[in-house]
C-alpha cells in the first residue's frame, strides 16, 4: 500500500493470510480493516503459537 492509502480501508485490495495462507480479496466501498489476516481467529492463533507456521 501507499502511504496515502494507509488509513483508507474502503479500497479494495488483496492479500495471504499469515497463518492459514487463505487468499482474501477486500470489496470497495466496505470498511474492511484486514490488512494480514483473514480472520480475528487467525490472527490470535498465529501469535498465540509463534513458533509453528511462520
Amino acid at each position: 500500500m501507499k502511504p496515502n492509502d494507509a488509513l483508507n480501508f474502503r479500497k479494495s485490495r488483496s492479500f495471504d493470510c499469515k497463518r492459514c495462507g487463505q487468499h482474501v480479496e477486500t470489496k470497495e466501498g466496505e470498511l474492511d480493516r484486514r490488512t494480514k489476516f483473514c480472520s480475528a481467529l487467525c490472527s490470535r492463533r498465529y501469535f498465540r503459537h509463534p513458533n509453528k507456521q511462520r
